[in-house]
Parts: C-alpha cells; structure tokens; sequence
C-alpha cells in the first residue's frame, strides 16, 4: 500500500470496487457513525506548540544550546494515535471530522446523495468523501457520466474545506471535475454600472482561518445540481465536435509536450504523448460514438491518463494527484484546451 491510503482502515465504500481498488466495503444502508467508524475518522485532531533543538555552531564544532519554541506556528496532530499531520498558523482553526462528516450527513439527506466512499490519506493529514447525485448525464453510444459531490479538508495547512462537483465517467472511471459559471452583480471600477459577470465556483470553500460554517457550505452547494447540467451541455459540445489527427497530436503535446535544448520533444514527453494517443484510439470507451474522433475522447484520454496510468508510487497516490494534486490542475488545463476546440459559434449557442 502506499503512504496516502496507509491501509484498508483509512477508507470504506459501498458498491463496487472503486476504481483504485482499496479500502473496505460496507453493507447498503450503513448508518453515517458506522460509516466514520469503517473509514477511519473517528479521531479528533489538535494544536500544540512547535519546539525545536536548536543546534549553533562554534567554530568547527555544534553545540545544542536547548529547546526553543516555534513561535506563530503550531502542529496539528491526531489525538487517537498522536501522529504529527502538519505544521499550520497559529490562527488555524481545525474543522474536526465529525463536523465534516455530520455536515455529509445533513446535506446528502437534504439534497438525496448517497455515499458511495470516504476516508483519509497521508495517515489522516487530509479527509474525504464522495456521495452520487440522483441523475446521470448521457452522451451519444450510452457514455454515461454520473456526478456526484465530494468535500474534503486537509489537517496540514495545504487546503481549505470544499466540497466541490466532480464527475465520473462510468465506462473507464476517469474523473473530472468541472467548474460551475454563476452570474453575479459586480460594480464597475471604471463606471456607476452595475453589470452581470461571471464568476466559476465548484461548490464551497472554507478557509481554516475561520471556524467550518455548515449553514453557508450547503447554501453554496446547492448549486451543484445546476453545474451537473452545466457539465451536461459542455460534454454535449465536446462529444459533437470532431478532431483529426493532426488537431489530435497538438491537444496532446500542448499539455505534455517538453522541448529539450536542442529544440526536439524530449523522449519522456514523446512517451507521454505516445501513451495519450493509443488512450484515444484503443483505451475504455474510445469506439464509443462520443469519443470516437471527438474532443470528448481527447480529454478522456488525458483524465485517463492522469486517473490510472501516470507515473505515482501507488493507487493512493493517483488518487491524491486525481483529486488535489497535480492530476486535478492537469485534468482542468485539458478541459480548458478541449473547449478552445469547439467552434465559436456553437459556445455561443450553449
């Protein structure tokens, strides 16, 4: 196993194996205290004082001159178990997983979701859960994506609490998460007008520098069903677009494509490019009348890529990278080139 899932005790599911293959399965119908119980996040997280030995140097040797306190920084860590999660401000606010995951609770009853999966990694330094939304979105050759909405906070200062809209398509299990457009009323800096512009959201974002505020997290993610249609129609768009190959090898190498100092592609980026085409013409779901020939297989080809065959230690760490990391920046940079694909004037109709 790798580090980011450390056993089949940080995480559970209901259903089938999720795409990554860990974590324990749960019995349909499971209450929400034994599902906190099966994923691992029965513990609580607190704040102590950074201290450090501090070693000074006296001409050729180092002497400990003691103790010493880190101050404005504080370390996070589990209570259970006292394993260090991070070092964070001392203005952090820790939004404890029972408060996460009651939020969870309330919302899905509200909004009918259903939990499919939850749990930790880095040994708890970052929480998770996953619950489908009630309707699928379908594309040309039955290509069905079900979404759903996933929150998460992180104990080590790299994050926020969110909870956010992602998609998973159901013939190869890439993910994605897309962006909701909401207009709002903004104020001219130039003029009096009051014009209506747009702004993306994905659902929530809860900074640590303020106590978890449940009630406004599930205002905003009542949105999340009008991004699922929104995703709908830009799917729609991307699966009705046709590409060749030529349109095909520059998505590719506009995303993965590293020139070396003599000018070439470097033979990693080329592997990395020879990979993405075979994902687009032989991977999951490529003959399926939606991707095949389509942006819409371009940028399945890349979430597979960046879900199931990047380079990471281990399926924890594809996860990690899916979701939060590196995968999930890549995986919006691609959506952003796939849609620079589609004509003008059919963005413009959407």
């Amino acid at each position: 196993m790798s580090h980011f899932i450390t056993n089949d005790r940080d995480m559970a599911y209901v259903g089938d194996t999720p795409w990554h293959e860990l974590g324990k399965q749960m019995r349909p119908g499971a209450s929400i205290e034994e599902w906190q119980k099966e994923a691992g996040l029965l513990f609580t997280v607190a704040k102590a004082q950074v201290e450090f030995t501090a070693m000074v140097r006296t001409g050729v040797n180092s002497v400990v001159a003691g103790s010493e306190i880190y101050k404005g920084r504080k370390v996070t860590y589990r209570e259970d178990n006292g394993l260090g999660l991070g070092i964070v401000g001392d203005n952090y606010k820790v939004h404890q997983p029972g408060e996460i995951i009651a939020f969870l609770r309330d919302f899905a009853t509200k909004a009918g979701l259903t939990i499919e999966t939850m749990g930790s990694l880095l040994g708890g330094a970052r929480i998770w859960a996953l619950a489908k939304m009630d309707t699928a979105i379908t594309l040309p050759g039955n290509d069905q994506s079900m979404p759903y909405f996933l929150i998460s906070t992180s104990y080590n200062g790299e994050t926020a609490t969110i909870g956010t809209f992602t998609m998973v398509r159901v013939v190869c299990w890439n993910t994605l998460t897309a962006a909701l457009e909401v207009y709002y009323n903004a104020q001219s800096q130039e003029t009096d007008e009051v014009t209506d512009k747009k702004r993306i959201v994905t659902g929530f974002n809860n900074p640590h520098n303020a106590e978890f505020k449940p009630e406004q997290a599930a205002r905003e993610s009542a949105r999340l069903y009008k991004a699922a249609v929104q995703y709908g129609e830009r799917a729609s768009l991307l699966a009705t677009t046709g590409v060749n190959d030529d349109q095909m090898l520059e998505y590719f190498l506009s995303l993965y494509g590293s020139v070396g100092q003599d000018g070439a592609i470097t033979r990693q980026s080329r592997e990395k490019v020879d990979t993405l085409v075979q994902l687009y013409k032989t991977g999951p779901g490529a003959d399926l009348k939606s991707a095949k020939g389509t942006v819409w297989g371009l940028l399945n080809a890349v979430t597979r890529y960046v879900d199931h065959e990047a380079n990471q230690r281990a399926a924890g760490g594809r996860l990690n990278s899916a979701w939060f990391g590196t995968g999930q920046d890549k995986k919006r940079e691609a959506e952003k080139a796939a849609l620079a694909l589609v004509p003008e004037r059919q963005l413009v109709a959407a």
